[in-house]
């Protein structure tokens, strides 16, 4: 073991520390800003020894996919192999002494719920943060397939928090906008070249520029892009299934918005932001979108290959170059973003919601 192992009490024994990391390592979990350290990532002395000798607490921002597996394995159904890698976030971040951020979760669940239930899911959380780590390394390495609720019983229920889940975020808001956009072009009978440049123009004349959006954009309306499960049920004759699909897309979008957002703060707070989620398709925007620290690469070479990887080299040339001569444009002042009113943005919302709900095939211009 490693000068660092031998500085600090490990709480679970060493052959689950072991299975653990390798699960993680398989489910390829995390993304974060030093991906170039490879499968380091998910070694528990990494974030160890960031901690002792930087005095770095990481923070594994995870999404409603994982966070309602820990739930339910709290509330004690058997694992499944998803459930099983949820179980490693969470002993592994309880073994390395990094803190879990739920809150996107819970304001994605407030969306369709309320403030109350997105509470009471955090006091559960909590709990379940607040057991011994062995308590889920156990199920996760396969040596029980629930977890015992006994030994949950002598943990505290703390109480409800005082904060409202309901309360709108921008970032939801302007992803949710992004993606409508995005689903009206798809149902468009309009090339697929077009559709994106559409994209790119509406971006720069009607709306703003997030970057999320246009990877996603990027993977769904290019000819070969990996677009599956990328917007479920978009042509479901169940338009209101559609429209659902939609949301869950936003919210992937406003998650890899918020998560890059953390990433500005890190070096003020002394915080390491790490995405956990077990979305593949989210990994991959979130990836496309934050370059990690150390890159060859500038930010404008990385987008030229995306585009060129997803859309061939002469239409993704094509692309690239309507992309960056909009966002020069904005920053020049020669287009500028014109100021959008809450009620022009709920307008906005309304009118794209119901080209989706209607189903037919949209004219180009939306």
């Amino acid at each position: 073991m490693s000068d660092v192992e031998h500085m600090v009490r490990i709480p679970i024994d060493e052959r689950a520390l072991k299975e653990l990391e390798s699960l993680l390592t398989s489910a390829d979990v995390f993304t974060t800003t030093f991906q170039h350290l490879g499968p380091a990532i998910f070694l528990a002395e990494t974030y160890i020894w960031e901690s002792l000798n930087h005095g770095t607490k990481c923070v594994f921002m995870v999404d409603r996919n994982l966070f309602t597996r820990l739930l339910s394995l709290g509330r004690g159904e058997r694992a499944t192999h998803a459930h099983q890698v949820a179980a490693a976030v969470l002993a592994f971040a309880q073994t390395t002494e990094s803190l879990i951020e739920p809150n996107m979760a819970l304001y994605e669940l407030a969306a369709t719920a309320d403030t109350r239930t997105a509470r009471m899911e955090l006091v559960e959380f909590r709990r379940l943060d607040n057991s011994h780590p062995q308590l889920f390394a156990d199920v996760a390495v396969g040596r029980r397939d629930s977890i015992d609720l006994i030994y949950l019983s002598g943990y505290p229920v703390a109480e409800a928090p005082d904060i409202d889940f309901t309360k709108p975020l921008r970032r939801w808001r302007a992803n949710y906008t992004a993606a409508l956009k995005i689903a009206t072009l798809e149902l468009s009978p309009v090339p697929a070249e077009r559709k994106m440049a559409e994209f790119i123009s509406w971006m720069q004349n009607e709306f703003l520029f997030i970057g999320p959006a246009v990877c996603l954009a990027n993977r769904y309306l290019a000819p070969n892009g990996p677009k599956k499960r990328l917007f479920k049920s978009l042509r479901s004759t169940n338009r209101d299934r559609a429209l659902k699909g939609i949301r869950n897309a936003a919210w992937d979008m406003a998650f890899v918005s918020e998560w890059s957002y953390k990433i500005g703060t890190q070096c003020e707070s002394d915080k390491l932001w790490i995405l956990a989620s077990l979305d593949r398709g989210l990994h991959e925007v979130a990836r496309a979108f934050v370059l990690p620290a150390g890159s060859v690469k500038s930010v404008d070479a990385s987008i030229r290959d995306e585009f060129v990887t997803l859309w061939g080299a002469y239409k993704g040339d094509c692309l690239v170059n309507l992309y960056q001569e909009c966002l020069r444009n904005r920053e020049s002042g020669a287009s500028p973003m014109q100021s959008v009113t809450s009620e022009k943005a709920r307008e906005t919302i309304r009118n794209l919601e119901a080209q989706v709900l209607d189903g037919k095939q949209i004219e180009g211009q939306a």
